[in-house]
């Protein structure tokens, strides 16, 4: 992946290496079943990435987003993997 120079400084490395874990291929993308890491949960590994290291995962499930699909609340979250 290239990111222009303009663009890439104002992102953290962090970001720059998350986008780049996004756009891998299946073997290494992150979240991916196929990859040869030990997390065996995509979705963890993805909170785990150090760009999310200040998102706050578990307020944000306490938030409401600007669309909510009709049912959205007739589903329980999960919470406890995230901890």
């Amino acid at each position: 992946m290239e990111i222009p120079g303009e663009t890439q400084s104002q992102l953290s490395p962090e970001c720059i290496d998350f986008l780049s874990c996004l756009l891998a291929g299946p073997e290494s993308r992150i979240g991916s079943e196929k990859n040869d890491k030990e997390e065996n949960n995509g979705f963890q590994e993805v909170v785990n990435h150090p760009w999310f290291s200040e998102y706050d995962w578990i307020g944000s499930f306490s938030r409401e987003g600007p669309l909510l699909p009709p049912g959205s609340r007739d589903f329980p979250v999960i919470m406890e993997s995230l901890a």
